[in-house]
């Protein structure tokens, strides 16, 4: 009899030990499954992208949050030959819809030496909807007494005054397009606010003619759209983009 009441605890047990383990695996996938599906979404980018010597670089960070104060940054040591010159993050807008920049500016503290890169750690950005790694950022180091080939760019196709909501397309040219080029991704600027700015796919007949960005404008408010004169690195190769300047006014009735 009492052998009897033992196995049947001990099956009841066993029963329910293993009800809590389907439990608790259940959970975990559960878990598992959430996490993948909110946890945000991040991007880098290094410009320049190639240095050289004692030239200072932007880290730009762009996560899918749009408020800047929740965001927690732990930062990786960064290496001893750069140092820390600005830091902000602030809500950028496009295409409707808003993302956090975090941007760091760096400088170099001495000149590199040929065929180096600098490797910086894994950026953890903490948001109430999960964490997000941007991973190892390598940045290459050209050296110093390299020829550099200076590529000067046009930007056409635009006009000195839009009205609010009008539609635009705006395309940069470069002057020698027998070099090897970048992918278009590579000339994005970043978009102000008040705008709609995307970018379109190019022909290849236009980008054989030296296109290498062309962009659809949408102003949503009066001002100025202003994009500032940037100086971009890809190998040996400068590229020169100058500034674009067009007055936004009232939408005419």
């Amino acid at each position: 009899m009492g052998s009897g009441r033992t196995i049947f605890r001990t099956r009841l047990l066993m029963k329910n030990i293993l009800i809590l383990i389907l439990f608790i695996f259940g959970f975990s996938l559960l878990f598992a499954e959430d996490k993948e599906i909110t946890e945000p979404a991040v991007s880098v980018s290094v410009n320049p992208s190639v240095l050289t010597a004692g030239s200072p670089f932007t880290v730009s960070i762009f996560i899918d949050y749009p408020f800047p104060d929740d965001i927690t940054v732990i930062t990786p040591p960064f290496p001893a030959s750069i140092t820390l010159e600005r830091f902000f993050k602030a809500p950028r807008t496009a295409g409707g819809v808003t993302r956090t920049l975090l941007e760091y500016r760096f400088s170099l503290a001495g000149p590199p030496n040929a065929g180096n890169s600098l490797r910086m750690g894994s950026f953890t950005l903490i948001t109430p909807l999960g964490i997000a790694e941007t991973g190892d950022i390598v940045i290459n180091i050209r050296a110093t007494g390299e020829e550099t080939i200076v590529t000067r760019l046009v930007w056409e196709g635009h006009s000195r005054q839009m009205a609010v909501g009008e539609r635009a397309t705006i395309t940069l040219r470069v002057n020698n397009p027998n070099i090897q080029l970048p992918q278009p991704a590579f000339f994005m600027p970043e978009v102000p606010r008040g705008v709609i700015l995307s970018r379109l796919q190019i022909p290849p007949q236009e980008r054989e003619d030296g296109i290498v960005l062309k962009l659809t404008l949408i102003p949503l408010e009066t001002g100025n759209f202003n994009l500032p004169s940037r100086v971009l690195l890809q190998g040996r190769v400068r590229f020169e983009i100058p500034s674009l300047l067009i007055r936004i006014t009232e939408r005419i009735r």
